[in-house]
């Protein structure tokens, strides 16, 4: 029944962008107000968005759309970001800037906006002389933009809540929930449509199931030079060019599993998620949504929402099933220092949400530990 009701509302929220901005909406805690479809797609204003499609979904702050163009151009299908400011004619002018410099964002992605409760109502306002930036300068001018100040908000970076936006506000029947940072391999979008009509009758498509995207984080000397293929990402993995993210992933077996052809994509091995860390996925746009009680301490760390979802979903019966050949790349490697942190903070929350989730899924056998 819900599932019906958010396509209902997201089909409104697209015939008044048709006709004018719809009203902002509040958040179930009213902290934040929601403008959806800022600024649509050409692909989703002129109806050529496929339910069978598969649809990037992200979160960013201003300083943070600088990565756009990268991921966009690697995935050249839908993306749907949101946004937190409370900022929009600086975001307006940045999405017409993006827009114009790099045409695969005016192609593919649509952009909404989460800002606290008390913005001002500003979303029809741009600055004009912001259009005049030359393309060469438009990256740089992004990264320098100020973000929004969650300090003197004394709150969180709501991550759920943007990661959820931008699931809801999708219009395909498949989402890859994705950081804005990463870069996915090549042809993953064309490869997985391909593998779920080849797949309709195995398992995992009679159960429940996310499809695990291995991530590895990547040396600065190679953001610009993204590897493609496993090929390239196992060569400069010998070369120390690319690590693998901090994940219950097993690595080693994903390295050394020989697909049946090098044509298509197809399932490695299935994994547990009783002991989840963070990962990332394609998966139902129906799945159960990120828990919006769950923050992150900043835009570049939400290990601890990624990893109660995946608890969730393990817990409420999915299945992992890890991608042969396919993966995502974070741009430059990870600190120590902010590992450790995270992990700390990871098992705090999940501590905390597995007593919530027994209560969620009374009859399920399964838990996290």
């Amino acid at each position: 029944m819900s599932s019906h009701v958010e396509k209902d509302d997201q089909q409104n929220a697209l015939a008044k962008h048709h006709r004018g901005m719809a009203p902002p909406k509040y958040d179930s805690s009213n902290r934040y107000k929601i403008q959806k479809y800022l600024v649509a797609s050409e692909a989703i204003t002129w109806n050529q968005v496929k339910s069978e499609d598969v649809t990037i979904t992200t979160h960013s702050t201003l300083s943070k759309l600088h990565h756009l163009p990268a991921l966009v151009e690697r995935w050249n299908a839908p993306v749907s970001v949101s946004v937190l400011t409370d900022d929009v004619p600086t975001l307006l002018s940045t999405i017409a800037n993006l827009r114009r410099c790099f045409p695969p964002i005016k192609q593919y992605a649509s952009f909404h906006v989460v800002m606290p409760a008390n913005t001002r109502d500003n979303t029809g306002e741009s600055d004009e002389t912001e259009l005049k930036v030359p393309c060469s300068m438009v990256l740089d001018l992004t990264e320098n933009l100020a973000d929004l100040n969650m300090t003197k908000l004394d709150a969180y970076y709501p991550s759920s809540l943007l990661l959820n936006v931008a699931v809801v506000e999708s219009t395909t029947d498949y989402i890859f929930a994705l950081d804005i940072d990463m870069v996915p391999s090549g042809e993953l979008e064309q490869s997985f449509k391909a593998f779920m009509t080849r797949r309709e009758e195995d398992q995992y498509m009679n159960n429940p199931t996310v499809f695990i995207v291995p991530d590895f984080d990547l040396h600065d000397d190679y953001v610009s030079m993204a590897p493609k293929y496993k090929s390239e990402l196992l060569g400069l993995l010998k070369e120390n060019y690319v690590k693998p993210s901090v994940s219950f992933i097993d690595y080693n077996q994903w390295r050394e599993f020989k697909s049946t052809s090098s044509l298509y994509l197809e399932v490695a091995f299935e994994m547990k998620g009783q002991n989840p860390w963070q990962a990332f996925f394609i998966a139902s746009r129906n799945i159960p949504k990120f828990d919006e009680a769950i923050h992150s301490v900043n835009n570049s760390d939400i290990n601890s929402v990624r990893s109660c979802h995946i608890c969730e979903l393990h817990v409420a019966g999915y299945q992992f099933g890890v991608m042969d050949s396919a993966f995502v790349l974070h741009k430059g490697f990870k600190k120590t220092n902010n590992l450790e942190h995270s992990m700390e903070f990871n098992q705090m929350h999940l501590k905390k949400y597995g007593v919530k989730l027994r209560e969620l899924y009374p009859q399920s056998p399964r838990s996290c530990t």
